[in-house]
């Protein structure tokens, strides 16, 4: 895999992992939440039903937004979806790769954009 950086290519070898076919978050999430922090039940979105122009999704939607404000994105039901959750599942086993491979050298060149908060080399 080669990273794209500002100012350039750099080379580096990065195996990518397919995410696991059952969606097994456990590698993401290795120690369970703790039963004693308090939780709330939050509403789950149909991705699918919102494109599919259903009405009383939308209002769901807008009903959470205006008062909650937090919501679970259901991304299961429709292709697109399924296709972006599968994105960042490998996005994050690349970058843990990254994180756990890349020489602390070569993290210490990044510096942070003062104006926008971002890594680069520049």
């Amino acid at each position: 895999m080669i990273l794209k950086l500002q100012g350039g290519f750099r080379a580096h070898h990065v195996k990518t992992m397919a995410p696991s076919a059952t969606n097994n978050y456990e590698e993401f999430y290795p120690a369970a939440f703790p039963k004693e922090v308090p939780t709330i039940q939050l509403a789950k979105i149909s991705v699918a039903k919102l494109l599919d122009g259903d009405e009383k999704e939308a209002e769901t939607l807008f009903h959470v937004c205006s008062h909650e404000g937090f919501f679970y994105l259901d991304l299961t039901t429709e292709s697109r979806g399924k296709k972006f959750s599968s994105e960042a599942d490998e996005l994050h086993h690349v970058a843990k790769e990254v994180f756990e491979t890349v020489s602390i050298d070569e993290k210490l060149a990044f510096k942070t954009n003062d104006a926008t908060g971002h890594l680069d080399t520049g």
